[in-house]
């Protein structure tokens, strides 16, 4: 094609997903350095451990990572631009920001978990909403959801949304999403979930389903077929499939 093409080398330094290995990488790098028509325009890690309390990992991730900076630079190799700091590490690890950062979840107005400091003002760049599509009242000892884990100590109208964890919803905001699967959020102890309807938090009534969730609206008036909810919810795992709607401020 007659052009140049500028590439980025990753560099596994505990990752364990993609990159080379830190012992591969100078010979790598000296190889597509000759290569005709290449150039290295960079070279990154990617953390693994940042958003957690102890930063010990993260740290040492980055020795790694710097170590193999200096043996190609020693071996006068141009590495073109280093990069490591994703969001976490961006406010948290001032001495990973090298020649550029990386962030993402701070991008939508989102921390990435409760342990990185809120030092920056967030707004949210985008909300997930939906429409009640069920009212009902059923009565005091009724089973909610699979396994019958929630039973109504009242009589209780509820309200069905047509939003469950295939759409994200059960990967709750603030929290330490990259380690959270389906399964697991089934299995343990969880904080209550809910959905905000007419100004009001619902309570999420029994497990969350693929894509039906029913809340709690015996208290909150006015709920109807068709009653707009705001869900809490991460930009990054919200389905795809969920149409987007673009408004300018």
């Amino acid at each position: 094609m007659g052009k140049t093409a500028r590439v980025w080398l990753k560099i596994d330094t505990g990752m364990g997903r993609l990159g080379m290995l830190p012992s591969d990488a100078l010979p790598v790098f000296k190889a597509i350095s000759k290569l005709p028509g290449v150039e290295i325009a960079g070279t990154y890690t990617h953390f693994a451990r940042a958003i957690e309390a102890d930063l010990t990992p993260t740290r040492a991730q980055l020795r790694r990572f710097e170590n193999v900076l200096a043996s190609l630079r020693a071996a006068e190799i141009d590495c073109g631009l280093a990069s490591a700091a994703n969001s976490a590490a961006t406010i948290r690890l001032a001495e990973s920001h090298l020649d550029m950062v990386r962030v993402g979840t701070l991008l939508y107005g989102q921390y990435p978990s409760s342990h990185v400091p809120r030092s920056l003002y967030l707004k949210a760049t985008w909300k997930l909403k939906t429409r009640v599509c069920e009212v009902r009242d059923i009565p005091k000892g009724s089973a909610i959801g699979y396994g019958g884990e929630c039973v109504t100590t009242r009589p209780t109208r509820t309200a069905v949304v047509p939003i469950g964890f295939a759409d994200g919803f059960t990967l709750a905001p603030e929290g330490q999403i990259y380690r959270q699967t389906v399964l697991g959020f089934l299995a343990r102890k969880r904080k209550r979930l809910w959905m905000e309807i007419n100004g009001q938090r619902a309570p999420v009534l029994g497990r969350v389903a693929m894509q039906l969730t029913v809340l709690d609206v015996t208290d909150i008036d006015g709920i109807a077929v068709g009653t707009e909810v705001t869900v809490p919810a991460l930009r990054i795992p919200t389905s795809p499939a969920i149409p987007r709607v673009y408004v300018s401020s």
